[in-house]
Order: structure tokens, then sequence, then C-alpha cells
């Protein structure tokens, strides 16, 4: 399995590892049921509880599927335990699709630059500096993902948006 991306991620050393846990993860859960993350690690038999919690923020991306996870809190609020639940998209958006999100999310972030500059002509305030740099954060997301795209061909891509 392909897409996954990241400073650290190593198609060689962890593609494998983590395609098989995201599969995992996805079959376990896809029943809708409430886990804690050590309820979803002892049931697979593998995986730390934050390679799971990623599995699961996974899910939701487009280019996985984009389904929904839910989680809520769980026991005593003060311990800070989450459980979570998916619900599998019956329809997960398409390689084409996927590139026109792309493109679209390029246009908005292009515009939301737009704005930070003509609002920051002469000004240096914190609010502008933090909505530089969310602006900045979305433009370092997009490009990950168009970092993926061009890691795979369009089989990997249909592969991925057909699990």
């Amino acid at each position: 399995m392909t897409g996954f991306d990241g400073d650290t991620f190593s198609q060689r050393h962890d593609g494998a590892r983590l395609g098989t846990l995201l599969e995992q993860v996805k079959d376990l859960m896809a029943d809708g049921e409430w886990r804690t993350l050590e309820e979803i690690r002892d049931t697979l038999g593998r995986g730390s509880e934050a390679s799971i919690s990623a599995r699961l923020r996974d899910l939701r991306k487009p280019k996985f599927g984009a389904h929904e996870t839910d989680r809520r809190r769980c026991g005593d609020p003060a311990d800070g335990l989450w459980e979570y639940r998916v619900f599998i998209n019956p329809n997960p958006p398409s390689a084409d699709q996927l590139t026109t999100t792309t493109k679209t999310h390029w246009m908005k972030v292009a515009a939301e630059m737009a704005d930070v500059i003509r609002k920051a002509e002469g000004e240096q305030s914190p609010e502008w500096r933090r909505e530089a740099e969310g602006v900045l954060s979305r433009v370092e997301e997009l490009r990950a993902v168009e970092r993926a795209a061009e890691d795979a061909d369009e089989d990997d891509l249909l592969a991925i948006l057909d699990d």
C-alpha cells in the first residue's frame, strides 16, 4: 500500500508494516463498535497505541477512503482516556476526485494567502502571524499530498481508494 508520507517515512522500511496495520485497523473497526486504543492493540496483537491512533487519523484522509471517525471520552475525564469508532465510507473518492480536490485546495490556499498579504501590508500583529502560519501549514499539507501522488501511479491510487 502506498500513500503514506512524512519526513521520517520510508516506503522500503515502513510501507508494508503501516499498510498492513491500516488494513487491520480498518477491518476491525468496520463494525462501528467503540474501542480504546488499548483494546484495538490487544485485539490486533500488534502496533503501538500511537501507531494505531495515526492509522485512525489516516482513515479520515481522502486518499485512504475518507471514512468517518468518531471519538469520545470514556471513564474518568481526568484520565484522558478516549474510545473510537469508524464508519466506512461506501463511496470513497476516486483518483480523479483526489486530483480535483487538491487543485481546489490549492486555489483556496492561494486566495487565503492573497487576503493575508493584503491585510499584512505594513502590519506585523500576532493575529497576522497566526493567519500566515495557518496558511503555510495548509501549503505544507498540500505539498505532502502532492509528493504522495507523485510517488504513486494511478493503479496504486485506485487500489488505495478501492480498499
